[in-house]
């Protein structure tokens, strides 16, 4: 095995019992210039932020996390860092910042920042296979090339009742066309954005359930990850996936407070490596 450590941020979502990262770099949030730490927030603050129109920020918490990443370096450690999306946080900037630092401090360690391009359940994922690759041998260089390689296919379509954040924040224009159910994905600059459009909510399940039934690609992971708001949503598309794909591990995980801020409380995420994204 490959001796380096894979460290990801916490806005990641993990589900079954998988192996975790060797540390997690915590986040904080800037309201209209105002900073709150991860242990200080909860999806009430932030829903509410984004409701009234605030400027909101987030990003790995530069002290905390730099001074984690260099007790790591100093044990001897090389490190490969997974980053929530550029196209949605400001982590990725800082980490490389970070990065840039430590490297001249530690000339003889290897420090690496992948930008996921995803969220969330997205980047449990790749925390999976970058696992998987350091297991089969491969170095810090090579499994972060392919991740960097295989963001493009991963996928993380979501639907929900509650557009408003996303609405607020900019992500997406306003609709008011009744009935249109909007099926959201990360898109391929890292960025969320409008997968498809369908009429009503069980027609968007539907649609997602024979999407990720027809790509879903088990040579990289045969793997689907659900995350939910609201439970009894979630394992009713995981039923349906599971009679078309019985071969397939379906894990369940609630979405954490960042991500629900802002799709809503009761929004639905489904995490697999299919098609290259649009």
């Amino acid at each position: 095995m490959a001796k380096f450590l894979i460290v990801i941020d916490s806005i990641a979502v993990f589900a079954g019992g998988n192996a975790r990262p060797d540390a997690v770099l915590p986040f904080s949030v800037t309201i209209d210039g105002k900073t709150t730490e991860e242990k200080d927030c909860d999806t009430t603050l932030l829903l509410s932020a984004h409701h009234e129109g605030k400027t909101v920020r987030t990003q790995i918490t530069p002290k905390d996390s730099t001074l984690a990443l260099e007790k790591l370096l100093e044990d001897g450690n090389d490190v490969l860092v997974l980053s929530v999306s550029s196209g949605i946080s400001e982590s990725c900037n800082t980490a490389n910042y970070i990065a840039q630092g430590l490297r001249i401090k530690f000339p003889e360690r290897k420090i690496v920042v992948v930008d996921t391009l995803a969220c969330g359940a997205g980047e449990g994922l790749l925390f999976s296979l970058a696992n998987k690759w350091q297991q089969e041998g491969l170095d810090i260089e090579e499994t972060a090339q392919k991740l960097e390689e295989t963001t493009k296919l991963l996928h993380h379509l979501f639907i929900s009742d509650d557009l408003s954040a996303l609405e607020q924040s900019g992500i997406i224009p306003q609709t008011s066309v009744v009935n249109i159910k909007l099926i959201f994905d990360i898109m391929s600059g890292g960025k969320v954005g409008v997968f498809a459009k369908t009429m009503g909510k069980k027609k968007a399940v539907g649609d997602i359930v024979k999407y990720v039934s027809t790509t879903l690609n088990k040579d990289l992971l045969s793997s689907v990850i659900i995350t939910y708001g609201d439970e009894q949503d979630a394992h009713s598309i995981g039923e349906s996936l599971q009679k078309l794909l019985p071969s397939t591990s379906i894990c369940y995980a609630k979405e954490n407070k960042f991500v629900s801020a802002y799709l809503g409380e009761k929004a639905i995420g489904v995490c697999f490596f299919g098609e290259a994204r649009k």
